[in-house]
């Protein structure tokens, strides 16, 4: 069987969006390192997750020289979560969080939406890993 697709929606600049500070920044990417391992401890057989936090440093350079802006970046994150077979969504919701939400949506993929990932979190998403096995696809 393949590997089901996730991604990771998760916090980046957070609830202050273009005005975050690059502390604030750094410790949104941290709290997401931390879920994406225990994510991938949890399912390491069965779950492909993207995780964006893993790939910002370019894009978070870029976006400081003003060589790309929010919707650019949220262009090519809604981009990459069409190539998955589901989204999972974890803490409160910023701006970029809700576009990819919405963007999942639309075309058709399963959002997961929880607070923490914990044992209910977990079997959420065993249950959604296990229909992409059995369908071979996200619905």
């Amino acid at each position: 069987m393949r590997k089901a697709k996730a991604y990771l929606c998760m916090q980046y600049r957070g609830d202050n969006g273009d005005d975050a500070t690059d502390a604030e920044i750094q410790g949104n990417i941290e709290k997401a390192r931390q879920v994406a391992f225990a994510i991938r401890r949890a399912f390491p057989e069965s779950l492909d997750l993207y995780v964006p936090h893993f790939n910002e440093d370019i894009v978070h350079r870029l976006w400081k020289k003003g060589l790309i802006d929010s919707d650019d970046i949220l262009d090519i994150c809604c981009d990459i979560v069409a190539e998955q077979d589901f989204l999972i969504a974890i803490g409160s919701m910023s701006d970029g969080m809700m576009r990819e939400q919405k963007h999942a949506i639309s075309i058709g993929r399963p959002v997961i939406r929880i607070d923490v990932f914990d044992d209910d979190a977990k079997e959420h998403i065993g249950l959604q890993i296990a229909r992409v096995q059995v369908n071979g696809e996200s619905n």
